[in-house]
């Protein structure tokens, strides 16, 4: 009866809404409540057309074990006019903190369960109010989950920030978060998440130490400095989008569709993707690649592994220290790939290089006999060791290397230049120039016919060819 005539007197001087405005915020939603070594938080719509929040943990096998249920207020009754609050929602109001932020006893007004959960309706749309572990605004809800902060709005959209209390060992669990919407990490730092929902985001300077996804159906998109020590194996993204730094320590990636705006790294494992774009620095161990991949002009990759049965397609450059192997179906190159050695493999079935393209080896270069090679811009290493019957020099191609082998049963004809500095040898029956070949020492020992075009050139720099 007192907590009636009480609440009454607060709708009639209308000041209810305001009295909670700047409650301190609400206890951490894991303390006392049971979690063993897993926190599992999931948003959702129950069968009443409600948004609850689930809480659970693992049991001593495992297992997810559900621990209660917290009631999630829609806008529409936190909203609610004091005309349409009646005495029976008022009756519902409870929480276990006070106006003043203490526990008070049965009298109070607020009093209520101790399971967490609060009333759905905020009177006046005004203010605040809060229960023991969530903090009930207009806007949506509030938590603190092992120091982070997770606001839930009314569509059951997550957004995290802060940081964890890493330095409490009882702190460092892993934290499972599910929502039917989407959950945004603004500026966190964790020791360990596990992510559900159909889009994920992060925005500003997060750090997570183990990062795991539960569904092969996520759009993630980065819009900050983001930082993975440990990306879990086993899911792949429905769609990749980094527009700032991403980096992982170790890790790999697999997304239907891939596109980087800025910069992505993975130190220690590999990016496989069904479809790609780069327009910034990429760095993996390997690429595959299942179906197309563009390296756009202002794009540029390292790596040492190249794969897949699909086709990369690059516009920028492609580089690495060491040896680069391209084991990959198709590769286009419309701009600079450096390697200190480049190894085409069997899989590689074409590989053009388009005019004012250029390949730079500071070592030895070659394809397997397999590869239709096409060249139409500069291909340039220290030897050069390539199979006539499936290269195409076009009109503009150069071979430069000291030394170069063409190896072939079938008759070769050069529409490009073949420049040797050192060496060229001929280990075919039939040699036809159209253009221009250039070399101190020519072994054509292994040609029975040999055609040089009018305005043609053969230049063996005043030595006789052999």
């Amino acid at each position: 009866m007192l907590k009636r005539i009480i609440c009454r007197f607060l709708i009639a001087s209308q000041i209810y809404g305001n009295i909670f405005q700047g409650v301190a915020h609400a206890a951490d939603l894991a303390d006392n409540n049971g979690i063993r070594n897993h926190i599992h938080l999931a948003s959702f719509i129950d069968q009443t057309g409600n948004r609850r929040l689930a809480l659970g943990t693992d049991d001593e096998d495992g297992r997810f074990t559900f621990l209660k249920s917290i009631d999630v207020p829609s806008s529409d009754t936190l909203d609610l006019p004091i005309k349409k609050v009646s005495t029976e929602l008022l009756d519902g109001i409870s929480d276990t903190t006070s106006v003043n932020g203490d526990d008070e006893d049965d009298d109070n007004p607020i009093l209520g369960s101790d399971d967490g959960s609060s009333t759905t309706a905020s009177i006046g749309g005004k203010g605040y109010f809060k229960s023991k572990t969530i903090v009930y605004e207009p806007q949506g809800n509030c938590l603190t989950l092992q120091g982070l902060k997770i606001y839930i709005d009314h569509d059951g959209a997550m957004r995290l920030e802060g940081r964890q209390n890493l330095e409490q060992d009882n702190h460092r669990k892993p934290i499972f978060l599910s929502s039917d919407e989407s959950i945004t990490l603004d500026g966190v730092m964790a020791h360990e998440l596990i992510l559900n929902a159909p889009q994920l985001n992060n925005y500003n300077k997060s750090l997570i130490g183990h990062l795991g996804i539960g569904s092969n159906e996520s759009h993630f998109t980065n819009f900050g400095d983001m930082t993975i020590i440990n990306l879990a194996e086993g899911r792949a993204f429905e769609v990749m989008d980094n527009h700032r730094v991403m980096t992982i320590t170790q890790g790999n990636v697999k997304a239907k569709t891939f596109s980087n705006f800025c910069a992505f790294a993975i130190n220690q494992g590999s990016l496989l993707v069904n479809n790609g774009t780069n327009r910034g620095p990429l760095k993996v161990d390997s690429l595959e690649v299942v179906t197309d991949f563009t390296n756009e002009e202002d794009g540029k990759i390292i790596t040492s592994l190249v794969s897949g049965t699909g086709k990369i397609d690059n516009l920028g450059t492609l580089e690495t220290d060491g040896l680069l192997k391209l084991d990959i179906n198709q590769f286009i190159n419309q701009g600079l790939i450096k390697a200190q050695a480049l190894n085409g493999s069997t899989e590689l079935q074409r590989f053009i290089n388009y005019e004012e393209a250029s390949v730079e080896v500071v070592q030895a270069l070659g394809f397997a006999d397999v590869t239709n090679l096409i060249n139409a811009g500069t291909i340039e290493a220290q030897s050069l060791d390539l199979n006539s019957d499936h290269n195409t020099l076009l009109k503009s191609g150069i071979f430069r290397a000291p030394s170069i082998t063409l190896t072939g049963v079938n008759p070769f004809t050069n529409h490009g230049q073949i420049l040797a500095n050192q060496k060229l040898e001929l280990n075919l029956p039939e040699f036809t120039n159209l253009q221009r070949v250039e070399s101190p020492s020519i072994d054509v020992s292994q040609v029975t016919k040999l055609t040089n075009a009018k305005k043609a050139v053969i230049d063996a720099q005043g030595s006789d060819l052999s």
